[in-house]
């Protein structure tokens, strides 16, 4: 089990995620209790044809599935968040008293914990990133780019142009070649601004071809 600092709240909205390799257990996809049940002990007969491997996997981890199922419904909705990914479920909180309960349930197949450092809950806003220090020493702002936007036609490479002329701002190369060329909405990118200043001209030069900005908040260990 690895514990690891948050540095960025999970969906904007969790600062504790714990991770569980649990084989079979994407089962719990869009089943309720019952339905699980009722698959673990009568699976279709079109899985032990084409899916022996994965019943199987089932079967075995049956009771630890079960019990994760009986686990997450007696927590309240709103405190948790899960995600299922082939056999690993990720579950979100932003409540230190499950997460004590996570770390007791079925230890051994926790593989990652993330939790704030102490001190830093506060800091760990929508917008925030922790870091130890600041990127290159001075760029205070992480900013994502959102070149499908251009609706007015914009000539981006004159963008990138005029921001690589500037002190305070900083693009990679890749970055800048991926703005120029993209007009779909699916990959995110960013630029670095160094202070409020830097990210004001960045507004101001093309304000509706970025998107989120978020402000790293240097921390102490």
């Amino acid at each position: 089990m690895k514990h690891r600092q948050t540095k960025k709240l999970f969906y904007g909205k969790w600062p504790y995620k714990v991770t569980y390799l649990i084989r079979g257990i994407s089962v719990l996809r869009e089943r309720t209790l019952a339905q699980l049940q009722a698959y673990i002990s009568n699976p279709p007969d079109r899985v032990l044809r084409w899916k022996g491997s994965f019943h199987t996997d089932i079967q075995q981890n049956s009771k630890i599935i079960i019990d994760m199922a009986y686990f997450l419904d007696s927590l309240k909705k709103d405190s948790f968040q899960i995600r299922i990914e082939a056999n690993i479920i990720d579950i979100y909180t932003n409540n230190r008293d499950i997460l004590d309960k996570l770390l007791k349930f079925y230890p051994e197949q926790i593989s990652n914990v993330f939790e704030p450092a102490p001190g830093t809950e506060n800091l760990l806003g929508r917008k925030n990133i922790i870091v130890n220090k600041l990127p290159d020493n001075r760029f205070k702002h992480k900013v994502f780019l959102s070149p499908h936007k251009n609706i007015n036609g914009v000539d981006k490479a004159l963008i990138v142009k005029w921001i690589k002329e500037q002190s305070n701002l900083h693009i990679t190369d890749s970055t800048a070649q991926w703005f120029i060329a993209t007009s779909w909405n699916w990959d995110r990118r960013y630029i670095m601004a160094e202070d409020e200043k830097a990210l004001l001209m960045l507004k101001l030069r093309c304000g509706d071809l970025i998107g989120a900005v978020y402000d790293y908040q240097v921390v102490d260990k």
